[in-house]
């Protein structure tokens, strides 16, 4: 068994390594140079694989389940307590680096959203969530071009899923993807494109009739103007919770936002946001991570009524033009926070039904594995227990 694993280690590593050099060399030719003996030696190390390994991985190879190493969580006790059952992200031996969860409506299924590492494609996983077993994959396309996206997250609204891009969301049908007669492996393309978004999106999920996207950090990026939409100057005093997650409402004919513009709700926190969901008894579930450390679940309670948010405050809003909005907003702090779930590193997307909750671990992917000295490759499922008054 090891001997397989690091047998497809080594063919996962030699894929990066051709993608790699790939791009090497087509940067060379641009400048008029092609060093040969160095492409002959790079080059070595794979002669005596199979040619097809810098190809992309089929529809078997994302549709295995393959376990690298996973927890017994000993030491997050409180976690390992309330742990109903679990099943291993596959696709992690072709490369799979899962990134969002969704549930199926109606359904014991569950979408994982992700990217391959090597050639950064877009993808999507369903897998029946009560025995761990995948069923199909689908490859996300705009046109003839795969999508190259982090798909940070997922979020299903009536027939439809999302993933978020670089200031966008773009939407896809579920039908095919969950089709009983269809192939194992599948192309699903991008029917809608909605730009102007205030998010670079490395988050998204649903709650009801809504879409909540944001941000992970601090890059440079997201720092600037245009990916940060409410003013630094009027961010809340706590600097810590200058970050902040978008709400948008959903027009229920169209199944598209009401307005990029402007957002029915803000959500300020604080950073390393990996995942966010909402469960109706007004419980905010914020999945944070810092690489190889530590993940966190914090639990926020915020007042609730029949899907509104009566605790909102006002707070400036800017998006694609320099006027303020005031939009209602909730900050997510110490005084809101009720529970802290401790678990390993590297948790991602994360879903709440009733009391139930699935977070998808990331530390199984082959960048990961090799690096992380705690690994978790499973989506956890385990249930909370709060019960709170509006």
């Amino acid at each position: 068994m090891l001997n397989t694993i690091k047998q497809e280690d080594r063919v996962i590593n030699a894929k990066l390594w051709g993608m790699k050099l790939h791009l090497y060399m087509s940067s060379m030719q641009k400048r008029g140079k092609l060093i040969v003996p160095l492409c002959l030696f790079l080059l070595c190390p794979f002669a005596s694989l199979p040619a097809n390994i810098l190809q992309d991985c089929d529809a078997a190879d994302l549709l295995s389940v393959q376990s690298y190493r996973n927890q017994n969580l000993e030491d997050y006790p409180r976690l390992k307590s309330r742990l109903t059952r679990s099943f291993t992200v596959p696709g992690l031996a072709a490369g799979f680096v899962p990134q969002g969860i969704a549930f199926l409506p109606n359904s014991s299924h569950v979408i994982l959203s992700g990217y391959l590492a090597d050639t950064k494609h877009a993808v999507v996983i369903l897998v029946d969530s009560t025995t761990g077993i995948p069923e199909r994959v689908g490859r996300l396309f705009s046109g003839d071009s795969p999508k190259m996206r982090h798909a940070g997250g997922i979020a299903v609204t009536g027939d439809h899923f999302w993933i978020p891009g670089n200031t966008v969301l773009l939407r896809f049908p579920i039908a095919g993807l969950v089709e009983s007669n269809a192939p194992p492996c599948i192309q699903i393309d991008v029917d809608r494109i909605v730009d102007g978004i205030g998010s670079r999106g490395s988050h998204l999920s649903s709650w009801g009739n809504h879409l909540i996207v944001g941000d992970f950090g601090r890059s440079r990026a997201q720092r600037s103007h245009a990916h940060h939409p409410i003013p630094h100057h009027r961010s809340p005093e706590n600097r810590r919770l200058h970050f902040r997650s978008l709400v948008f409402s959903m027009d229920q004919e169209t199944n598209l936002p009401k307005s990029t513009s402007r957002p029915c709700l803000i959500l300020h926190h604080d950073e390393h946001v990996q995942g966010i969901a909402f469960a109706e008894n007004g419980l905010v579930l914020l999945s944070r991570s810092w690489g190889d450390r530590p993940s966190c679940i914090d639990i926020h309670h915020i007042s609730v009524d029949a899907g509104i948010i009566k605790s909102a405050t006002l707070s400036p809003y800017t998006a694609n033009t320099d006027d303020d909005y005031l939009i209602p907003s909730v900050t997510l702090s110490g005084s809101n926070l009720i529970d802290t779930f401790y678990g390993p590193p590297g948790s991602e997307g994360i879903i709440i039904t009733g009391n139930t909750v699935m977070t998808v671990f990331e530390g199984g992917a082959y960048d990961y594995r090799l690096r992380w000295k705690t690994i978790e490759d499973r989506v956890l499922v385990f249930v909370i227990e709060h019960d709170v008054d509006d």
